[in-house]
């Protein structure tokens, strides 16, 4: 699934919405290499699998 990024968002808090804890921010990161610094309005890739 893609969700597209809002101000204040963090990879935490979007693994905390996605995931329901911030400890899995760093499988966003993974899908989502080139997100080093979060904008408004940028689309990321939210893996579905916890395991990917």
């Amino acid at each position: 699934m893609f969700y597209t990024s809002e101000d204040g968002d963090t990879l935490e808090k979007i693994a905390e919405k996605f995931y329901g804890h911030r400890r899995y921010w760093q499988i966003i990161y993974e899908a989502n290499q080139d997100a080093i610094v979060l904008k408004r309005g940028m689309v990321l890739f939210i893996p579905c699998d916890l395991d990917a």
